[in-house]
């Protein structure tokens, strides 16, 4: 056949496969730049490829490497939002990523944007408790804000060495009520408010309903009592029958427990009730803090053998671990229980707020104290008040939790031996 002309090509246009031709304005060039126009022997020089038709991103779709391609819907899109569907030149466009597969969250960890993502262990992990971990589609899953935060391991839990004693510039002081079986948290967790306020103490934690699944019960009327003396909003419900406000108090816990230790402080725990409590937030916060010592940095003082008695134990009559646990990972202290003259004042009286002469009461109503006083006996006494949701016809006297606060803070019973020193000391 006729021989075929081809124009020659301008400079830069690649040989690509070494035959002497290029590809240029949709047809075959001959590559060197010194040979004019001549016929050339029969043979198939470079051909393009079909263009390949891409359509046009939806608006907010990223341009990351500045190319003039996005990906959508599994595919290479055009970025210009006013382009219509053209055919592009031979190039290599945009292409997805593969799949990330990302682990299950640990329970507690916060989904702070909705997105069914969390970040722990300096990776994104899917909310979701049920989920096994799956590949995602292409996404941006949480990250951290800053190289420290979310929730990672914490090393030596600051640079200072543990605190022997409490230490209000770093330390946090947690108070846990059960609010069960006993009604005497009524008058303990107004004796405690009371010791907050005069040591000048605003780093505390109060949870209440910290109780085991063997009290069958926890009293309501305590809400009203704790939003008197600490504010609506200040405290924790906790309830463990009632498993929506038990795990959202276990997570508020955590967060506040792994703050003080990232800031190299320590947690300071009167037990107020069972062990099932504080073991829950020890679970939860255990990746964060596995490289601390827990027996030097969460301080745990119980009062109550019954309190040991009763941690972890079921509506069944069997128990699980939780009191091993928290005795063999926390600084655990066991003190007298306050209930009698023992090693700790005693803070437990009969008869003692029937009388309307009683000096305990005088002072406790007429004191610095009255307004949180008057809050405690509208609960749990005086024994002549009808209007008090729990009976006290014997006008019990009972704040004896509240010799583990005092032990927190250092006062011996030479300074506080009774519930009248007591009075006398902080009314």
């Amino acid at each position: 056949t006729a021989p075929t002309t081809f124009p020659t090509c301008s400079a830069g246009v690649p040989d690509d496969d070494g035959d002497g031709y290029g590809f240029e304005n949709n047809q075959s060039c001959l590559i060197d730049s010194d040979v004019a126009e001549v016929p050339t022997t029969p043979t198939t020089p470079d051909t393009p490829t079909a263009p390949t038709t891409f359509p046009t991103c939806s608006a907010g779709v990223p341009d990351d490497d500045g190319d003039g391609y996005g990906f959508e819907n599994n595919q290479s899109c055009l970025i210009d939002s006013d382009a219509a569907e053209v055919p592009t030149t031979p190039t290599t466009p945009d292409t997805p990523d593969t799949p990330t597969t990302f682990p299950t969250c640990s329970a507690g960890v916060p989904d702070e944007d909705g997105d069914g993502y969390g970040f722990e262990n300096n990776q994104s992990c899917l909310i979701d408790p049920d989920a096994s971990p799956v590949p995602t589609s292409p996404a941006t899953p949480d990250l951290p804000t800053e190289p420290t935060e979310p929730d990672q391991p914490i090393g030596s839990c600051g640079t200072n060495a543990p605190n022997s004693v409490y230490d209000s510039a770093t330390d946090l002081i947690v108070l846990h009520f059960d609010f069960g079986r006993d009604p005497d948290d009524g008058h303990a967790a107004v004796a405690d408010k009371v010791l907050l306020d005069n040591f000048g103490i605003q780093d505390y934690l109060v949870v209440s309903g910290t109780n085991s699944r063997w009290q069958n019960n926890y009293i309501s009327a305590a809400n009203t009592l704790m939003d008197s003396l600490f504010g609506q909003g200040n405290w924790l419900l906790a309830n463990i029958l009632n498993s929506s406000t038990w795990n959202q108090a276990i997570s508020a816990s955590a967060q506040r427990w792994s703050t003080t230790l990232r800031n190299g402080g320590d947690i300071w725990i009167a037990e107020g009730g069972p062990g099932d409590f504080t073991a829950a937030v020890m679970r939860s916060i255990e990746s964060t803090v596995r490289e601390c010592s827990w027996q030097a940095r969460i301080h745990v003082i119980q009062h109550s053998v019954t309190n040991e008695a009763n941690t972890g134990r079921q509506q069944n009559e069997q128990r699980n671990n939780d009191l091993a646990y928290v005795q063999a990972n926390t600084d655990y202290v066991k003190i007298d229980d306050g209930n009698g003259p023992n090693g700790t004042a005693d803070l437990h009286a009969n008869n003692a707020t029937t009388a309307q002469n009683s000096p305990f009461v005088n002072l406790a109503l007429s004191g610095s104290s009255s307004v949180e006083w008057q809050a405690g006996f509208q609960f749990l006494g005086p024994g002549t008040d009808s209007n008090a949701p729990v009976g006290n016809s014997g006008g019990k006297l009972d704040f004896s939790d509240t010799v583990e606060l005092l032990h927190i803070l250092q006062v011996p019973t030479s300074r506080v031996g009774d519930w009248n020193d007591f009075a006398r000391e902080f009314f």
